[in-house]
């Protein structure tokens, strides 16, 4: 058979070579209808295949709690907690007494929750794959068929498969499983965050390419070249041998960085933090040697729980947060950030532009009990680490004035009621729009801290949605007007002697953080994934030569121009 080279991207790093296992798609159950007359039979079917998909599910949280770990298997307390819950089990129940086939009933479920997270940010939009594993699961035991037994696996393999859910992922032995091919995939997703924790490279094809591997084959997965080789010949062989030599040995030097300090060349300390979505992301903060944690987005700790208006609920939650990292190192947690793509349970309002409407601060200005509950909460726990508090999608001199005033005011009540709390506790905003960023140097007069979040201010920049793929081009943080308004956000901060973060997706890029640093940014907070690999591309820089490099960068036209600017740089280093 002939070689064939595939593109792709890297989910989880990593170097394999086995034979392909083409998994068939997963939603063909959907097809099926059960032609049960009479609605009461229906129920029980119904009824039937949730109890089963509940003592499965807590089969595969045990399995994965004892293999993977505790946070992991949380995943799937999420999910018994979904078929647990009474809104899900009667909207299915009133379609199935509507008239609707049950496998029907589930499928539309399905669709519907899928497309209700098609319209939110890439974090939320690819639990659309928990959903699938919830309802294939159930859809399964309703028409008496087997779910795919992954743990029989006995010989190695390299799965291949349209897109993977979490229980699958949970359910392999990394002895066998060498490595995972997709077609759809996203860093975001629980599923990828497994097959990180259990160490199974990762890739993403392609639909077309994805097509083209077939079942037997033999394939090379190469996520450090960004590449996928079907039928290797005896060259990519003895290439491969070579390559996965350098890359554990590459391995053993990151690990090595563990504990150093991120410095430059000429002796320029760089703080290097991590972001934190989940909870379980807390557990890799030592093994990657983060230098404090430089944004904990709090909506996604809660994901709509009902929780959220409960004080104490919120405090044990900063609590555990804060004693989780080293005293000495900063966590700065983002008040809850909804609208735009981002909806509460509680919000029932729909905009017609909601990038552009009650978004981040302006919204909590409108609910103004979630806003005074977080803050207490933030500054009761506050005793048990150094925080800092970030508010987001701020806009106007006068809307951090009043955030200002209302800090006070939650400090003042804190003090009457004898609660004790860090007064310290410093206040910073996000720079995410034109505006927010052209005022930067009011903002550091006034506050104690500014984070850039360069992926809202890119799409705020060049009038381009960036959860629409279709104008995902113009999203580009490496175009020089990027560069030029984060370059006016650092030297706002140095005059004020206030600190600059950069947190957003360019934070870890390769080929933007010699610009960064050249820029002037001093803090940069990414996924753990990305520290150690952070650490070392900065160590072989020097400040004296990425200022030069920055100030021809700003000098270009377009990104595409930066980058090659920036590739030739790299390559004489």
């Amino acid at each position: 058979m002939s070689k064939t080279t595939i593109d792709g991207r890297e989910l989880v790093r990593g170097i394999a070579i086995s034979k392909a296992w083409v998994l068939e798609e997963n939603q063909s159950v959907f097809k099926t209808r059960l032609n049960l007359e009479a609605v009461d039979t229906r129920i029980e079917r119904f009824q039937f295949a949730l109890r089963e998909t509940q003592i499965e599910l807590m089969k595969i949280r045990n399995y994965t709690e004892d293999r993977v770990g505790t946070p992991q298997a949380a995943i799937f307390d999420a999910h018994m907690m979904v078929i647990d819950d009474p809104v899900f089990v009667q909207a299915i129940e009133s379609r199935i007494q509507s008239g609707i086939d049950p496998v029907e009933a589930m499928d539309d479920w399905r669709k519907s929750s899928q497309t209700k997270l098609s319209h939110m940010n890439d974090y939320l939009k690819v639990r659309s794959a928990d959903v699938d594993d919830i309802t294939i699961r159930i859809a399964r035991h309703l028409v008496g068929t087997r779910t795919f037994d992954a743990t029989q696996v006995n010989e190695e393999i390299i799965f291949v498969a349209e897109k993977l859910t979490p229980s699958f992922i949970a359910s392999l032995n990394p002895e066998f499983v060498k490595g995972i091919i997709v077609a759809e995939a996203s860093p975001f997703a629980h599923a990828t965050m497994l097959a990180q924790a259990m160490g199974i490279p990762l890739m993403q094809v392609d639909r077309p390419d994805f097509l083209r591997i077939k079942h037997g084959a033999s394939v090379i997965i190469d996520t450090e070249a960004s590449l996928v080789i079907v039928n290797p010949d005896a060259d990519d062989i003895r290439a491969f041998k070579s390559r996965r030599d350098a890359y554990i040995q590459s391995l053993e030097t990151l690990q090595s960085l563990k504990d150093k300090e991120t410095r430059t060349q000429d002796n320029v300390d760089i703080n290097l933090m991590m972001n934190v979505n989940e909870l379980s992301a807390l557990n890799h903060y030592e093994e990657v040697g983060a230098e404090g944690i430089g944004l904990v987005r709090s909506e996604f700790l809660f994901n709509g729980d009902k929780n959220l208006s409960n004080e104490e609920t919120q405090v044990d939650l900063y609590r555990s947060i804060l004693k989780s990292v080293h005293e000495n190192n900063v966590v700065t947690i983002r008040i809850l950030d909804y609208g735009g793509d981002k909806r509460f349970i509680h919000d029932d309002e729909v905009e017609d532009n909601p990038f552009l409407g009650t978004r981040g601060t302006r919204y909590l200005f409108k609910h103004i009990d979630l806003l005074l509950t977080q803050l207490r909460a933030l500054f009761r726990a506050s005793v048990h680490g150094n925080l800092q508090i970030l508010f987001p999608f701020v806009t106007t001199v006068d809307e951090l004035k009043d955030i200002l005033r209302i800090v006070d005011q939650v400090k003042t009540e804190l003090k009457e009621e004898a609660h004790p709390f860090d007064n310290d506790v410093k206040i910073g905003v996000m720079i995410e729009t034109p505006g927010a960023a052209l005022m930067a140097g009011e903002f550091a007069e006034m506050c104690d801290f500014l984070s850039v979040g360069t992926n809202d201010l890119s799409q705020y920049m060049f009038a381009a949605d960036r959860t629409n793929a279709r104008v995902a081009k113009y999203n580009d943080a490496a175009n020089p007007a990027m560069l030029k308004i984060i370059k006016h956000v650092l030297e706002q901060g140095k005059n004020a002697d206030t600190p600059v973060c950069v947190c957003g997706d360019v934070a870890s890029n390769t080929l933007m953080i010699p610009i960064l640093v050249g820029l002037g940014v001093r803090h940069l907070s990414m996924d753990h994934t990305h520290i150690l690999k952070s650490r070392q591309q900065i160590s072989r820089l020097s400040v004296t030569s990425v200022e030069k490099l920055a100030q021809h960068a700003v000098e270009c036209t377009g990104g595409e121009q930066v980058r090659l600017l920036v590739k030739d740089f790299i390559n004489h280093l």
